[in-house]
């Protein structure tokens, strides 16, 4: 997740990035030393490889169909895929600490996107350091939000060739970056995915692909909302279908999740709006530690109805991969909306309120 924060800010010049393309694509960093190859799957640290004046070879004596990575002392932030496949595989660094991999069939095409996607990163980071320390309050206002939007705009760009590259190829490599960026996709567009990755079926990748594809296909606007019974802070339990004749606003949190505290004074100034009208807001965290969690509902204050799901179940239902999550669901039970924020959910409360 960090990596992708950290690369959506791709926003670089079409021209410089096409510029800069293949004169990049040669140079290496004159750097020496080891770096730690790791892989979840295969349970953690499996290897290292050396680097030289900026070049080095990872030997992979068997075909894994894994994901591994590395991580640089250059840049520790970042982490640099690559596919365990059979061969020889080749490793690059960049003077940008980019790295480039290649060698075998997955890694140079692995390799041949870095390529394209690096200048975008470049001209991200440019853009998230300008110095604009020498402009006025006004001005300086005005430039931050000319950044935001290229920053947006390449964002689109960035994830346009990483979508595209999932939807056309159909080996690990691919299917990688589907999962990256999972949240990216439309249902139509995952089934595409999951379509063209078949023989992957038994792929821990594969499988999170499908989960995300079946909770899309459950909380369409329009679909009855998932059933929960889920118990509060006294362990009495409660269900959304008993709610039903009222307008819930659902919202997954946690105690350790930044945003979503930082959005609970919104939360309830919207309750004091909207509940005489009809709204109830349903909060279901997913913390692990019910002290945590306790003591966030204490620090917070929240008056509206406050369940916790320990193991996971309504957050299976509604395909929780990342939080805050919010879903509006109508009288009949059925999703009205998901993934409004700020004043553009105040609006269409309003507006839908009002009929």
């Amino acid at each position: 997740m960090k990596r992708q924060l950290l690369l959506i800010g791709l926003l670089a010049i079409v021209t410089f990035a096409q510029c800069t393309l293949f004169e990049q694509k040669e140079k290496t960093l004159n750097y020496t030393g080891k770096m730690k190859v790791y892989c979840r799957a295969l349970g953690g640290i499996i290897g290292e490889i050396d680097i030289v004046n900026g070049k080095g070879i990872y030997v992979q004596k068997t075909d894994e169909k894994e994901i591994a990575f590395v991580r640089t002392e250059l840049d520790k932030r970042l982490a640099h895929y690559f596919i365990l496949e059979k061969g020889e595989i080749t490793v690059t660094v960049t003077p940008d600490t980019c790295i480039i991999w290649g060698g075998t069939p997955g890694n140079e095409a692995q390799g041949e996107l870095d390529r394209k996607m690096e200048p975008l990163r470049l001209a991200i980071y440019k853009l998230q350091h300008e110095d604009l320390s020498s402009l006025d309050s006004v001005n300086r206002k005005k430039k931050k939000e000319e950044i935001s939007a290229k920053i947006k705009e390449l964002a689109k760009e960035w994830d346009g060739l990483q979508k595209e590259f999932a939807l056309k190829r159909t080996d690990i490599v691919g299917l990688n970056y589907a999962k990256k960026l999972l949240k990216k996709f439309t249902a139509e567009e995952l089934k595409i995915i999951l379509n063209g990755y078949k023989s992957f079926s038994d792929h821990s990748i594969y499988k999170t692909v499908k989960f995300k594809y079946e909770a899309l296909l459950r909380t369409n606007i329009g679909v009855v909302a998932s059933d929960f019974k889920l118990p509060d802070l006294k362990g009495k339990m409660f269900s959304l279908s008993g709610f039903q004749g009222k307008v819930v606003l659902i919202d997954f949190w946690a105690s350790w999740c930044k945003p979503c505290r930082k959005s609970i004074p919104h939360l309830k100034e919207m309750y004091n709006e909207f509940h005489k009208k009809g709204l109830e807001i349903i909060s279901i965290s997913t913390d692990k530690n019910r002290d945590k969690w306790e003591k966030a509902l204490g620090e917070e204050n929240m008056i509206w109805l406050q369940l916790v799901d320990y193991k996971k179940e309504a957050s299976r239902l509604y395909g929780i991969t990342s939080i805050p999550k919010l879903f509006l669901v109508d009288e009949e039970g059925k999703i009205l909306a998901k993934d409004l924020r700020g004043t553009e959910l105040d609006t269409f409360l309003r507006d839908y309120l009002a009929k």
